[in-house]
């Protein structure tokens, strides 16, 4: 969640997957100041369908205007070096 912590107001909306080195992976939807966090694993025993088999790394569309790359760069590296 840090992430998403003093978050730039010319993001306005964000989604993908997140795939955690010791979590579950989860789908990320952020509309505003509304986020969302699904988990992807199926419960034990249950068969995932196509459309949630776990992604293989971490992919997240930002949409919105003049986006501060380099920040939600900057951002995004630092959530992989706290492992």
């Amino acid at each position: 969640m840090r992430l998403f912590e003093d978050w730039p107001a010319n993001v306005l909306r964000a989604k993908g997957f997140v795939v955690f080195a010791d979590d579950a992976p989860v789908m990320l939807s952020l509309a505003g100041d509304e986020i969302e966090l699904e988990t992807l694993a199926p419960a034990e025993g249950d068969a995932a369908p196509d459309s949630e088999r776990e992604p293989d790394g971490t992919e997240i569309v930002f949409i919105g205007r003049n986006l501060p790359v380099a920040d939600l760069s900057r951002r995004l590296d630092d959530c992989a070096s706290r492992r």
